[in-house]
């Protein structure tokens, strides 16, 4: 809504500098302090459009994608000394808002994000010993399942976290293919920083 008002703000400040509107009435203005800002909250709120348009590009969105959203929202909400104090404000409670949102299934979202093939490197997720936690607990429950599945040739938690090593994704070295540009969908627009090949 504030991105259509910005682009069509010339014309609605002349109708409500218009007589015919006014009538006498006095009506409320915008300042020039509230004309500065718009462009700042539109530039804080854009992420948040963002996700919220991303799931509904896919038919079936999965549970992967919460823990990158959520980790580019709180990137985008650490507060900045440059930030107007409305901006600051706003960062505030979001922040506030959002601290207590999934804390109980983090665990689950992650598996859910390294079982993704879009997400599969967690490079969203800064601590390089919590990836390898990750996948050193994907790898133990998987051997645990191919043990209950009555396969003789299993590895115990110890020896399941010594093969896998050097191989977790999020090591592996990132190839670069020369693709001609193209629109940037919501899936680039979030995580163009987090997926190997795109671009933020």
């Amino acid at each position: 809504m504030l991105e259509r008002f910005w682009e069509q703000q010339p014309a609605v400040l002349n109708t409500l500098l218009s007589k015919k509107i006014r009538r006498g009435e006095a009506m409320a203005s915008l300042t020039e302090d509230d004309m500065t800002l718009i462009p700042e909250v539109i530039k804080l709120m854009s992420p948040l459009k963002v996700a919220t348009t991303l799931p509904s590009e896919y038919r079936n969105p999965t549970i992967s994608m919460i823990s990158p959203i959520q980790t580019k929202l709180r990137r985008q909400f650490q507060s900045d000394e440059s930030d107007h104090m409305v901006i600051s404000q706003m960062k505030e409670r979001f922040r506030l808002d959002f601290v207590g949102r999934y804390t109980y299934l983090l665990d689950l979202l992650h598996y859910a994000s390294a079982l993704d093939p879009r997400f599969k490197d967690l490079a969203f997720l800064d601590d390089n010993e919590t990836k390898d936690m990750i996948f050193m607990r994907i790898t133990a429950e998987v051997v645990k399942m191919d043990g209950q599945a009555g396969d003789g040739d299993t590895l115990n938690e110890d020896q399941a976290a010594e093969t896998e090593g050097d191989r977790s994704p999020h090591r592996e070295e990132e190839e670069t293919d020369d693709v001609p540009p193209k629109k940037k969908t919501a899936l680039d627009q979030m995580f163009g920083d987090f997926l190997p090949g795109r671009s933020p």
